[in-house]
């Protein structure tokens, strides 16, 4: 399955009154021109609850092609990290100093902001409060990245690497909790027709001039990692015994967990958004489900082995020898890969001692696991897509040995006789 949202970042035109060829002429440095738009950025989807650690996936999911809505595409309590660039280049921009110099300070410095709660479309707020303008003259590119706590605190700021050459790189580590996702501003095709009727300034975005005319950047986040979502199913009623049955006490799946972001890059890479822009190394590490800690929204994510209410046992329906698929912890979000091998850890409560009289039987919760390797019927699993893996459970069998007693063929008799 496909899953996408769309993010709409908008820099918003205080449309106040300019020369009639729309020359800001002299406005530069600190002084903001009547003619210079306040950059405000909104977004469009996901609502927003924060949470400081481990977010879990975002958005919500759609069919293949697009066409219908599974569950409802919202924020679910993330931040994002905006930054503004010179067009074509990964130079951070400057505001201007009086001599219309860049040498001031930098708009918008992967710049961490808050998106609205509640709400499909408003505001981005910046968490440092600050108003930018944009600067009178120039042109601009916004790019923009999610990267939840997948970063290393002392080094999370995205910068140039000779192995990405023309590129802004952020080096990460996942643990399966966080959905790595990055964007760049594009124009719709309602903004494509109103730059184009600007006659030698078609290319003037985004600036002061478009944002005049009402062209925003509009920022299309993109999923850069793969989203696995687990359903179990029982054999048959022994396994969804609630008593004697099997719980599920945790899955894992062997995945690369670190590599580098491609949170920017210049024209001459020939790069888009389609590219992998996650590049993993090839350290690999079994990533953990989890599922919220509790039922509010913006529970923290544990492992469901460290808390017993989290772990799930599978349904079954003796009516009509059938077993629904019951969903099994938050989901996991993985390297695109070929194949994965995933490891599902089982408890069951069994016998282990039988006392002929029936008075002393001993019982205990036996822990096992399955393993097994998956992969999809065609191709391999695709970044920005989302699979349910669904798996059918078995509880353990006791070893029963059973005799059988061969009788004795009859042979031949046998005649000793001294005198023959």
């Amino acid at each position: 399955m496909k899953q996408g949202f769309l993010l709409l970042c908008s820099a918003a035109a205080l449309l106040t009154a300019c020369s009639s060829n729309d020359n800001p002429g002299n406005d530069t440095g600190s002084t903001v021109a009547h003619s210079t738009p306040a950059i405000q950025l909104s977004v469009s989807a996901p609502q927003a609850s924060i949470y400081t650690r481990g977010t879990g996936t975002v958005g919500g999911l759609v069919d293949t092609d697009g066409s219908t809505i599974i569950t409802e595409n919202k924020w679910a309590g993330q931040t994002i990290n905006v930054f503004m660039v010179d067009k074509g280049t990964t130079n951070l921009s400057r505001e201007l100093d009086m001599d219309g110099n860049a040498t001031g300070d930098i708009l918008y410095n992967f710049t961490s902001m808050t998106t609205p709660a509640d709400n499909a479309t408003g505001t981005a707020q910046r968490t440092d409060n600050a108003v930018k303008y944009y600067p009178p003259t120039g042109n601009f590119d916004f790019w923009a990245y999610h990267a939840d706590n997948a970063t290393d605190p002392t080094n999370d700021t995205p910068g140039k690497d000779i192995n990405f050459p023309g590129c802004l790189v952020l080096p990460f580590s996942i643990d399966g909790s966080q959905d790595l996702m990055t964007a760049k501003a594009e124009l719709t095709k309602e903004q494509q027709e109103t730059m184009r009727q600007q006659t030698g300034k078609e290319n003037n975005y985004y600036s002061a001039f478009a944002a005049r005319r009402n062209v925003q950047p509009q920022l299309n986040f993109h999923h850069e990692l793969t989203r696995l979502t687990f359903t179990v199913t029982a054999n048959s009623a022994t396994e969804a015994d609630p008593t004697n049955g099997v719980y599920i006490t945790g899955i894992k799946v062997y995945s690369k967990d670190k590599g580098n972001l491609i949170v920017a890059y210049t024209p001459d890479t020939h790069l888009s958004s389609d590219a992998t822009l996650a590049v993993f190394s090839e350290d690999s590490a079994a990533l953990v489900l989890k599922a919220r800690a509790d039922a509010s929204a913006n529970s923290s994510l544990i492992e469901i082995s460290k808390n017993n209410n989290n772990v799930v046992h599978p349904d079954f329906d003796a009516a009509t020898s059938t077993s629904n698929p019951k969903s099994v912890g938050e989901s996991l979000i993985v390297a695109p890969a070929d194949h994965y091998t995933i490891v599902v850890n089982m408890k069951q409560h069994v016998l282990i001692y039988h006392d002929p009289t029936g008075k002393q039987d001993r019982y205990t919760d036996k822990t096992f696991s399955q393993k097994a390797v998956i992969r999809p019927i065609k191709g391999s699993f695709l970044k920005g897509h989302s699979y349910n893996v669904n798996i059918k459970i078995y509880g353990l069998k006791d070893i029963q040995i059973s005799t059988t007693l061969s009788p004795w063929i009859k042979g031949e008799d046998i005649d000793v006789d001294e005198d023959k």
